[in-house]
């Protein structure tokens, strides 16, 4: 083996993230946000978020959120928008650029790290499927814990992906979950975190939890098949180098989905996230 392909493996297995980043995620993104936006916001005016507040979007992706929490802390409040990948803080960035509002300050930051935000800076932290990605989420969250305030709070919202696919009447369906869920085994990651994010939190020792499950049908199944798709297309290539599923087996996986009806009566996905507040 080269040094390149050697050098290439090791940066593969590094990779804990199996989606696209940057341009190529940006349409799968937004629709995603269309799906959650409500429940987002909703979350996160249970957990206080108002104006004059600092806050920080830790893992704010494209910046789909933004706007939001921008408008919401208004002039006298600040947004740090924090994420690993330089490709997704450029799009954030553009999208933030055509706001009204100039409180946003973009950092480029691997949250498991230290990190170079003050300690006991911030009113609230949000986190919307970030942990699902990371192979030590306690890391994440002792340094979220740290840059909050005393009595600030951590808002997390995180996916049981599992119970998504093991409900769907679909066999197609029903293979995706499976073979993303193989996949989350070898990048050492877990797409069902949403089961043990109270845990995790009181692990920490934040001083009071409230937790929630949230079930939200999709129940437009032509929207679901081209999130479904467009996820697969991203996360397929790096499945099939992982070795838990074969290029034929990708492209019938494909076709399949492709087969899906559009319309059913009385058919949906049932997604199931955990909505956390922490007060620390």
């Amino acid at each position: 083996m080269s040094l390149k392909a050697r050098f290439e493996d090791r940066e593969f297995i590094a990779d804990t993230y199996a989606l696209a980043r940057g341009q190529q995620a940006s349409k799968r993104l937004e629709l995603q946000h269309s799906l959650y936006e409500h429940a987002s916001q909703k979350h996160l005016a249970n957990a206080g978020l108002s104006q004059g507040q600092t806050v920080c979007d830790v893992g704010c992706g494209t910046g789909t959120i933004l706007a939001h929490l921008s408008q919401t802390v208004g002039p006298t409040g600040h947004v740090y928008a924090l994420d690993v990948s330089q490709a997704q803080l450029i799009l954030a960035q553009k999208k933030a650029s055509r706001l009204p509002l100039r409180n946003i300050t973009f950092i480029q930051e691997d949250i498991t790290l230290p990190c170079h935000l003050e300690r006991e800076s911030l009113d609230l932290v949000y986190a919307r499927f970030l942990l699902m990605h990371i192979q030590t989420p306690e890391k994440a969250i002792h340094v979220m814990k740290s840059l909050l305030k005393p009595g600030g709070v951590c808002v997390s919202q995180e996916s049981i992906l599992e119970e998504v696919h093991a409900s769907s009447p679909y066999p197609a369906i029903r293979q995706y979950g499976e073979t993303l869920m193989a996949l989350a085994a070898f990048l050492g990651v877990d797409y069902n975190i949403g089961r043990r994010l109270e845990r995790l939190f009181e692990e920490a020792g934040f001083s009071r939890i409230k937790i929630a499950y949230h079930q939200q049908p999709l129940e437009d199944l032509a929207l679901a098949k081209q999130l479904l798709l467009m996820g697969l297309a991203e996360w397929g290539p790096k499945a099939i180098r992982a070795g838990v599923i074969k290029g034929y087996e990708l492209e019938k996986l494909r076709k399949n989905i492709l087969d899906l009806p559009e319309e059913q009566e009385g058919a949906s996905l049932a997604i199931r996230q955990a909505h956390l507040i922490a007060w620390k």
